[in-house]
């Protein structure tokens, strides 16, 4: 089967690193962190096109192009001090660098592809409806950031229906005569 799709995806994380520090407390050193957090959120539309290879019935391997576009590009940042301790950071508060906006040096166009499998489940006795559950994994080749190697790789799990348009009939053979 020759396949084409329209996709919209999301993807939105949260990254976090902890950086360990050591700090007085009535002169007594006392093992504390500072958390750092970074939340980018990405949104993208693209198009899919692909084949599906039909090992036996109802059950097909799946592989394409993905050729996306970036519609957005947002993050949000900051830094937190170990809320334990009796400190805070030279602003006066236990969080600092907090700072949100839209992602500098955006790649609007992104590549991958997407491998998969899916499977028919009949819902009539012409076979020309099915219940399709499939599984892809769909990884981005490029970056997200012109400067940085940041890209994103999607394990996606759908269910669908399929409609077939076309009907195909059991060939006979006529018999031969003796």
């Amino acid at each position: 089967d020759i396949l084409g799709r329209i996709v919209y995806q999301t993807t939105r994380v949260t990254m976090d690193a902890r950086e360990d520090i050591t700090v007085r407390i009535n002169d007594q050193p006392v093992p504390s962190f500072i958390a750092h957090e970074v939340t980018p959120s990405v949104s993208m539309a693209s198009f899919e096109p692909g084949v599906a290879y039909h090992i036996a019935d109802g059950f097909s391997l799946l592989g394409g192009l993905r050729l996306g576009a970036v519609l957005s590009g947002t993050y949000e940042q900051r830094s937190t001090l170990d809320p334990s301790i009796p400190y805070d950071f030279s602003n006066g508060a236990g969080v600092r660098e907090e700072t949100a906006g839209d992602i500098p040096q955006l790649n609007t166009m992104q590549f991958g592809i997407f491998v998969g499998a899916r499977y028919g489940f009949p819902l009539n006795t012409q076979r020309t409806l099915r219940l399709v559950p499939e599984v892809q994994f769909a990884p981005l080749f490029t970056s997200f950031v012109a400067t940085d190697a940041w890209s994103a790789s999607s394990f996606r799990a759908m269910l669908g229906l399929q409609f077939s348009l076309m009907k195909s009939r059991p060939v006979t053979t006529p018999l031969r005569p003796e």
